[in-house]
């Protein structure tokens, strides 16, 4: 189709009302510059309107950020580090991976001959019944892995029954019963550092009352020597 001879026209006009200022645009001006058809041409200009424009690269992104931001993680409130008091004595430990612990003074003495690795303490009961083995080492796999391992074996004890299995944002927590005996295992995560520290608490079943405050009061400390 041949091009209209108002084509032209039109085309001028349009240029002038893009240079014309904004703000002098008068409904008089725009009938007199482009007739009606030029008064709706007009109108997009001072909105701002563009039918065809697509959004630009910044605005879906912009719409893509909020629709796929993640939810806040929520991570438990570590419970406060009871205080000790003149029944516990602190264990050091600076061999191998440093940490420092309490153990019950009055009721446990340490058994060197009992250590079977670097960095492992063992502490006994005055009737030898029961013990508090503590252990530091360097982490050889990530500790999600060292915690599902320590399931796995508490699982495979004959005859156990699982009394605690918890894992926190300071490591985790693994007891169970079997045979009469006792066991509960706190595993600190140090992975900033790659190291863990582990305490084991070793007695007959029918004394969880007694040992009961001592794992409590030990196992919520944070394992750094100050």
């Amino acid at each position: 189709m041949a091009d209209s001879p108002e084509v032209p026209k039109l085309a001028r006009q349009f240029h002038n009302l893009r240079t014309f200022p904004l703000k002098s645009i008068s409904m008089r001006n725009v009938n007199q510059v482009l007739g009606m058809n030029g008064l709706f041409i007009a109108l997009l200009l001072a909105f701002g309107c563009n039918p065809g424009a697509k959004p630009s690269a910044d605005d879906t992104a912009a719409k893509d950020s909020v629709a796929v931001a993640p939810k806040p993680v929520v991570v438990d409130d570590p419970a406060p580090v009871p205080s000790l008091d003149a029944s516990y004595e602190m264990m050091g430990n600076m061999e191998f991976v440093q940490f420092c612990l309490p153990y019950p003074k009055e009721q446990f003495t340490e058994d060197y001959d009992l250590a079977k690795v670097k960095g492992q303490h063992v502490f006994v009961s005055k009737d030898k019944k029961a013990k508090i083995t503590y252990h530091g080492m360097m982490l050889a796999t990530p500790f999600d892995e060292v915690y599902a391992n320590l399931v796995k074996e508490a699982e495979g004890k004959p005859g156990a029954q699982i009394q605690v299995n918890t894992k926190d944002t300071q490591g985790c927590r693994v007891s169970w019963i079997a045979a009469g005996n006792a066991t509960y295992i706190r595993k600190w995560d140090r992975s900033a550092d790659n190291e863990t520290v582990t305490v084991t608490f070793e007695y007959p079943a029918d004394r969880e009352a007694e040992f009961k405050p001592w794992i409590e009061v030990i196992t919520a400390q944070t394992t750094i020597c100050e």
